[in-house]
């Protein structure tokens, strides 16, 4: 424990507002003056003294002064200052160099250094003493990052850190809060990267009308996104339960041969003879717009397009559903006549 100068003799105790602990006094040559002794220089001396063994400075044995340096100061900046500079971090034959004492540093003690080279896979530090310490590096640094330099119970750690000019980099490199590629966006598996409104909107449109709908969209046995084709289906159930107009033309019942292929119009995509007797007639009629089902009816109205009286020698019209976008229309004459019709239908959905 340090002593008191005030406990010392011949001490003056005048002013003790300003010197609490009193002040020397000088010796007006009746011996009345403040000793010179181990009382009043002792922990002076000793505080020097220790300063100088914590910075692990060997006295040089001459005075402190402007030629010879002075080795006090340099003590107590070493001890005091080492954690307002910038230390410089190197690497020399695998082993991390920092140009301090790292004896002199305590437990829990830290500083900053700016690295000048990349961390590879050193494990071991060294200050300016002969002493090697065990290192851990929990992230990668690069040269030109600042280091947080930490001492613990089992060597040092060396904390990359991030400021304006290094973070980019370390986020680019931990993949941490970029954002996610075209190509990433679009496969969609990552999860340490940031979707962007762009590249979500390109996506988005990839999988409702683009290459990766297939994937998403709805069928018979799986929910989803909806289909154009759904669209139309939906939209013409709203309006009306008609969904497929349209005609065929130049019907002669039995008078047409197999594969004769009819004019057409509207949702008809094609009027195929599929059957013909002397007397009757039978087409194949494929449809634009696919039906629910085969639940539906198909409404059929006979235009004439030559002799009227020869075009009415025919009985009533019959269809028959194959698929949704398919069915059967035959007619049959009576008597055997020349006709030329045109055939007008509607195909109406049964709900």
């Amino acid at each position: 424990m340090a002593t008191n100068k005030l406990l010392a003799p011949n001490i003056d105790n005048s002013d003790p507002t300003n010197y609490p602990d009193g002040r020397i006094r000088d010796n007006t040559g009746a011996g009345n003056g403040t000793p010179v002794n181990r009382l009043i220089y002792g922990d002076l001396h000793e505080f020097f003294a220790k300063l100088m063994r914590l910075a692990e400075i060997e006295y040089s044995g001459v005075p402190d002064n402007e030629a010879n340096g002075y080795q006090l100061v340099d003590a107590l900046v070493s001890i005091a200052g080492k954690n307002d500079f910038i230390t410089s971090l190197n690497s020399l034959s695998g082993i991390i160099q920092v140009p301090l004492k790292l004896t002199t540093l305590k437990l829990n003690e830290s500083l900053v250094c700016l690295a000048a080279f990349n961390y590879t896979s050193e494990t071991q530090i060294k200050g300016s003493g002969a002493i090697l310490k065990n290192v851990n590096v929990p992230s990668s640094f690069k040269a030109g990052d600042y280091v947080r330099l930490v001492v613990t119970n089992t060597g040092i750690d060396l904390i990359r850190l991030a400021d304006g000019v290094s973070f980019n980099t370390i986020a680019s490199e931990l993949l941490f809060l970029k954002a996610a590629t075209e190509a990433e966006e679009y496969a969609g598996a990552i999860t340490t990267k940031a979707t962007t409104p762009y590249y979500n909107q390109l996506a988005f449109a990839r999988r409702v009308i683009g290459l990766d709908s297939g994937l998403f969209l709805a069928s018979t046995i799986r929910n989803g996104l909806l289909s154009k084709e759904d669209k139309i289906l939906l939209n013409s159930l709203a309006v009306s339960s008609v969904r497929n107009t349209g005609w065929f033309s130049g019907v002669d019942p039995g008078g047409q041969p197999v594969g004769t292929v009819a004019p057409r119009s509207g949702d008809v995509v094609s009027a195929v003879v599929q059957l013909s007797t002397g007397t009757s007639i039978t087409y194949l009629v494929t449809l634009a717009n696919p039906m629910t089902g085969i639940n539906y009816f198909v409404r059929s109205s006979i235009q004439s397009e030559g002799i009227i009286e020869s075009d009415n020698d025919v009985q009533s019209a019959v269809f028959r559903p194959i698929s949704s976008t398919t069915f059967q229309w035959s007619m049959t004459e009576d008597p055997v006549s020349t006709q030329s019709l045109k055939i007008h239908i509607e195909v109406v959905q049964i709900p």
